[in-house]
């Protein structure tokens, strides 16, 4: 069916240069637990790095600069790990769709044009000490446990600042050092004097009431 001439299990892939190249950097597809390491995927015209339908693979300590499209693309692609892995100056930086309980940890997203890091229908990922100098983070999806099930923790950095990624909180106030505000599930937050500017989305409420 065409499916198994795209397998490729427990490989690594270490140290390569993938630059140039019309389509992506390196694309894997049903391919489950490979390693991807140190490898620079620049100037691509897709994405540095593409997977699809591939689960359990490791993607890190990887440079993925002015790709056409993506930086780090995931698609219908279960617990994978990224981290220690840089994504600047492409359309988009990492981007994970229909892709479920994923990691991203110690990434720098850095001068993309859309977006940092963005998630499509996706449940169950966890981010944790990212640092974004940009545009931000954005989510989409039809049902709430698209948002409601996302771990963003407050290690996250969005310029410099806090990102506030609030789930089921009520009566407080959103700190003025934040950047960019989502809320989940909340009641009564207040949101003021805060410059949320030059971002892909400065506020997004989901599910919340009574947010001043």
């Amino acid at each position: 069916d065409g499916r198994w001439d795209r397998t490729s299990d427990d490989n690594t892939l270490l140290s390569n240069t993938c630059n140039d190249n019309n389509q992506s950097g390196i694309s894997l597809s049903y391919s489950d637990n490979n390693r991807l390491e140190k490898n620079i995927c620049n100037s691509n015209g897709e994405n540095g790095i593409g997977l699809s339908d591939c689960d359990d693979n490791r993607i890190s300590d990887t440079t993925c600069n002015l790709n056409d499209v993506i930086g780090i693309y995931l698609d219908d692609s279960l617990g994978n790990t990224i981290e220690n892995s840089i994504c600047s100056n492409n359309r988009k930086g990492i981007v994970l769709s229909w892709s479920n309980s994923n990691t991203m940890v110690s990434n720098t997203c850095l001068n993309n044009k859309e977006v940092d890091i963005r998630l499509i229908t996706t449940k169950h990922n966890y981010l944790a000490n990212n640092e974004m100098i940009g545009k931000g983070i954005y989510i989409t999806g039809n049902d709430l446990e698209h948002w409601d099930t996302q771990t963003v923790d407050d290690s996250n950095t969005l310029n410099g600042k806090a990102i506030a990624f609030w789930m089921n909180v009520s009566g407080m106030r959103i700190p003025l050092d934040t950047k960019q505000v989502i809320l989940v599930n909340c009641r009564a937050v207040i949101v003021e004097n805060l410059n949320l500017s030059n971002l892909n989305v400065g506020i997004a409420l989901v599910n919340s009431t009574n947010i001043v």
